[in-house]
């Protein structure tokens, strides 16, 4: 692989818990525009690793370069849009969830208007009436997809999925599917933990984590 055109490198990386290594030595590169799907049995470490890489738990060992240069968490986390497996919210309703993101000093920049909300929800198969919505009032799948919205809406050079598609029916699942694969072919460069082997098949590249 072509270093230079890597946007964010791994090199041997080992994160541990106490005394229980979960990632070891793990090094990897993610290129520009290239969707890659992490698997692994449950346990494996998945989660893990990107937690690791935004920072979230300590690095043992090892180093994460951006365009080919050394970078710190924060570094990391101002090139990168993050959808968690947790989908909880300290919100009462969906517009406040869209606009949370945006009040933060790196996103303030960006300007979403109602009509781009609606095109990008219609696009995952959300209905319009969805941002008037309390969060008690939609489904699982449905928050899913509006996180994915929100990831998307963050226009970050990276962006990091924790099972994106674990909420959803098939029909669903085409759709985020389809909708990631054009971040891609827009430059975007995503890496999504996943359990789903149509989503897996779908990725230019598949990286499988074994237990330790």
């Amino acid at each position: 692989m072509n270093v230079k055109n890597s946007i964010l490198e791994l090199r041997g990386i080992t994160v541990s818990y106490g005394d229980h290594t979960v990632i070891s030595n793990f090094s990897m590169q993610l290129e520009r525009g290239e969707l890659v799907a992490v698997t692994g049995v449950s346990g494996s470490g998945k989660t893990s690793l990107i937690r690791a890489i935004l920072g979230f738990v300590p690095i043992e060992q090892g180093e994460i370069l951006v365009d080919g240069i050394p970078v710190n968490a924060v570094e990391v986390r101002k090139h990168t849009a993050y959808l968690p497996q947790d989908l909880s919210f300290p919100c009462e309703w969906v517009d406040e969830v869209l606009r949370m993101p945006f009040s933060f000093r790196n996103n303030k920049d960006r300007k979403i208007t109602e009509e781009q909300w609606l095109d990008c929800f219609g696009r995952l198969g959300l209905e319009d009436g969805i941002m008037k919505k309390r969060l008690n009032e939609i489904s699982g799948g449905q928050r899913q997809r509006m996180m994915l919205a929100i990831a998307s809406m963050l226009d970050k050079d990276i962006i990091i999925l924790d099972e994106p598609t674990s909420a959803l029916d098939a029909a669903s699942v085409n759709l985020v599917t389809e909708y990631i694969k054009e971040l891609s072919t827009r430059g975007k460069s995503v890496i999504s933990v996943t359990h789903d082997n149509v989503f897996a098949a779908a990725c230019d590249k598949v990286i499988e984590i074994k237990s330790k």
